[in-house]
């Protein structure tokens, strides 16, 4: 009886010390998640930037990344374009992203001089992460990202974003 006591403590000490196959150093959003400088299009005419953007992975660490233009009102420039955060689906395999049809989860800087003042809701549309699709300034091959949005403030007009991926060479940053 002693003997088949310690056999079973024995197994479940030995079972109790299988390692986790977690990897704590990546995200499922890691193929779309990037610093990117980007310009908006107005029926392909130029309209403003270029400006910083960001996408990166949600909490949760699920199909979701939050589209962000960072900050415009921070006390050092980040360069935003106007002011949204936003959660989007994406699809890993395909590289694309887009939020829910009346959008979803839009979070907005207040403006600075008053912060009952927010950017408008936003809609973001055929969304596309191009893998070496992209030259920054100085001819590094980059990746490429692109989407259309429609502000709540201007529900008739859709904005194309557009820009490459910034490869942290200060020559290639675009401010």
């Amino acid at each position: 009886m002693l003997g088949v006591s310690i056999f079973t403590l024995l197994l479940i000490t030995a079972s109790s010390c299988k390692k986790s196959t977690l990897n704590p150093g990546t995200t499922n959003a890691a193929k779309v998640s990037n610093e990117w400088w980007v310009s908006t299009y107005l029926r392909g005419v130029y309209e403003e930037g270029p400006g910083k953007l960001s996408t990166y992975n949600t909490s949760e660490n699920d199909d979701s990344i939050w589209v962000d233009d960072l900050d415009p009102y921070a006390t050092t420039p980040t360069y935003a374009i106007w002011g949204f955060k936003c959660k989007a689906h994406y699809d890993a395999v395909a590289l694309t992203f887009a939020t829910a049809a009346k959008g979803s989860a839009n979070y907005y800087y207040p403006d600075s001089t008053n912060p009952s003042i927010t950017a408008p809701s936003v809609i973001i549309f055929d969304g596309k992460v191009l893998h070496n699709a992209a030259k920054s300034p100085t001819g590094i091959t980059t990746d490429s990202i692109y989407f259309n949005a429609v502000f709540a403030d201007d529900p008739t007009d859709t904005f194309n974003v557009q820009g490459y991926a910034r490869t942290n060479f200060s020559a290639d940053d675009a401010y």
